[in-house]
């Protein structure tokens, strides 16, 4: 008579379940994780599909800057970028290397126009857009993209591009305070849809004291853009205008902070003097002819440096021959003028 135990007839079971189970599995289709702005790497994770090494920077991203705040503190979180700024608000500039490559070596855009300086290539992030009317920024840290409108640029490009005018009208108040005297206004309004055109127009002016020593920046910002659609095409026109006046900060070595102390900078004023300079004009009279002592050697008959000039002829009322040594008067100078090292009197 056989004898069955019963934990070997659930483990029976149990096999036979699992296969039950491994019979009536299906295979799903492949399932993609998306996001927007902060729901997905707080709006810097983006899927890019370009064959590049390319970053992107969404809205959320941008809104949660400093009010004011410049590109360069945007593209600070980026791979391979490396930003810094002469203070916290960004209106004093900054500095960005990506990959080792300097911003003047790098090709800058909005809504696809460059903006690098047409000299130097060099870049200046505080005048450029306001951040509130910014929706994007891309980096792409290996080279310049062919199709992109740079000349000088060698080690990638950063490009922004506005926000488009709203379909619905309204505008938008923006007031910030904080330390160092820093106070800013920020105004924008949009026409909203008005046929087949619509339109907006902002204005910001900001102020802020230098953390260190005396001056301050001030800059007042227009930005402006328009959107007209025409059948299946669409024509899109931006305008900016920025008019800054910065005091800058100084980059000072550890002897010169030693001896100054740590806030030492700039003066905010160019140095006065207590009397202009040069001199202004004086009358003087007519020299008598020159002498040995005054006069120099030159190669060939000149003037004496104190002979007056002839306003008729052009030329010196005393001439001197260094051959000879000796000094006459032409015969046509009815009108003798100064010397020239003085101005002739009006």
């Amino acid at each position: 008579m056989k004898t069955f135990h019963p934990h070997a007839i659930a483990l029976a079971l149990m096999a036979l379940t699992s296969v039950a189970q491994a019979q009536q599995s299906t295979t799903i289709d492949k399932i993609t994780v998306t996001g927007e702005g902060d729901k997905l790497g707080a709006g810097l994770m983006v899927d890019e599909d370009a064959p590049k090494a390319r970053s992107t920077v969404t809205k959320a991203v941008i809104d949660k800057q400093r009010p004011g705040s410049n590109p360069y503190q945007a593209l600070t979180y980026l791979p391979g970028v490396n930003a810094n700024s002469q203070d916290a608000t960004g209106l004093f500039g900054g500095n960005l290397r990506v990959r080792g490559f300097n911003s003047d070596q790098m090709g800058f855009t909005i809504n696809g126009a460059p903006v690098n300086d047409s000299g130097n290539f060099a870049v200046y992030p505080m005048e450029y857009t306001d951040s509130e009317n910014l929706c994007e920024m891309f980096i792409t840290q290996g080279a310049t993209d062919t199709e992109a409108p740079h000349v000088g640029a060698s080690g990638g490009n950063v490009g922004m591009n506005t926000c488009a005018p709203k379909d619905k009208m309204g505008g938008r108040v923006a007031v910030s305070l904080g330390q160092l005297n820093f106070h800013r206004f920020f105004l924008r309004g949009d026409t909203g849809k008005l046929g087949d055109f619509k339109g907006f127009l902002s204005y910001s002016n900001s102020q802020v004291d230098k953390w260190k020593g005396s001056g301050k920046a001030d800059r007042n910002h227009i930005d402006a853009g328009a959107e007209y659609k025409l059948g299946n095409t669409t024509f899109n026109a931006s305008l900016l205008y920025n008019r800054a006046v910065n005091n800058n900060i100084g980059s000072m070595n550890p002897g010169t902070l030693a001896n100054l102390g740590y806030y030492a900078d700039f003066a905010a004023t160019p140095p006065q003097h207590a009397t202009p300079w040069p001199a202004p004009p004086t009358r003087t009279p007519t020299p008598a002819p020159p002498t040995s002592a005054t006069r120099s050697t030159p190669s060939r008959t000149t003037c004496s440096p104190a002979a007056p000039m002839c306003r008729s002829t052009r030329k010196c009322a005393w001439m001197w021959s260094p051959t000879s040594g000796t000094a006459t008067a032409p015969a046509a100078c009815s009108r003798p003028r100064w010397p020239r090292a003085a101005a002739a009197p009006a």
